[in-house]
């Protein structure tokens, strides 16, 4: 299938090191017309503006990586769904982000506003990875983490053409107004003030399925603990989702606890 795309050198700023912006934006628009002619491009980007993308100090292994988050940010955001309320209200960054927070949690509300907190701690405190904000979050940088913590996997990175993702919505019938929802998860995790503990190693910035929940949860009743920030228990827990700091992390795997993520089908 053939597709016309266009890319506005103007919109890419500031440079990087070493690269003249003109270089920088000659190899994406070389990079995306190759994708597209490979049939892995599935949206016309023609005349799109590509806003406040600073690839400033983003070592050059990190290029593809955030350029692929891009490129489903913008399958998104010009591909009219249920998101975008078919294409009739704004799909921004803060949309994005709610959207993976909300699928990250499987579509739980109340799991939904731990995972903005979690989010929050990583981009403007940090955990095993350092912070990646400062007083806000700009596109690179959020795309950055969700790269690095999701190595492309999960729902939200099967794009907007995806059977499951464009049902979504009608999957999930209890869910009011999901585009004024993920606009509000995602304002939220952009907001410093959702940072539950301004600590690198002891505020929640880890969660997954984990393979020893059971454990955990057995250690924590055990122990008379309640959820928090306490280096002996865990943030919050529900079943096998665990959401907890790098020092709870590491006090849970020092009693022989089997902390890898808990993959279904592997």
């Amino acid at each position: 299938m053939g597709m016309s795309t266009t890319i506005r050198c103007a919109t890419l700023t500031p440079p990087v090191t070493a690269w003249s912006a003109a270089t920088r934006c000659q190899t994406i628009r070389r990079r995306v017309r190759r994708r597209a002619a490979t049939g892995h491009l599935p949206i016309l980007l023609s005349q799109q503006r590509v806003t406040r993308l600073s690839l400033k100090a983003i070592q050059p292994q990190w290029f593809t990586v955030v350029e692929d988050v891009l490129k489903v940010y913008l399958a998104y955001r010009n591909t009219c769904g249920w998101w975008n309320k078919d294409c009739t209200i704004h799909f921004g960054l803060a949309e994005f982000l709610g959207m993976w927070i909300l699928m990250e949690s499987n579509a739980t509300l109340d799991l939904a506003e731990i995972l903005t907190t979690v989010v929050a701690q990583n981009l403007f405190v940090g955990g095993w990875r350092p912070a990646v904000c400062e007083t806000q979050c700009y596109t690179n940088a959020v795309f950055n983490f969700m790269a690095a913590y999701s190595q492309g996997t999960g729902g939200l990175f099967q794009g907007p053409g995806n059977l499951s993702v464009r049902m979504y919505a009608r999957n999930n019938p209890g869910l009011e107004d999901l585009p004024g929802l993920l606009s509000s998860l995602g304002a939220k995790a952009l907001d410093p003030a959702s940072v539950v503990l301004w600590d690198r190693w002891n505020g929640p910035s880890n969660w997954g399925n984990i393979k020893g929940a059971e454990a955990i949860a057995k250690g924590i009743k055990d122990n008379h603990r309640e959820f928090g920030t306490a280096y002996d228990t865990v943030y919050f827990m529900r079943q096998s989702a665990v959401y907890l700091s790098v020092n709870q992390y590491r006090y849970w795997q020092s009693l022989g606890v089997d902390m890898s993520f808990d993959v279904p089908g592997q």
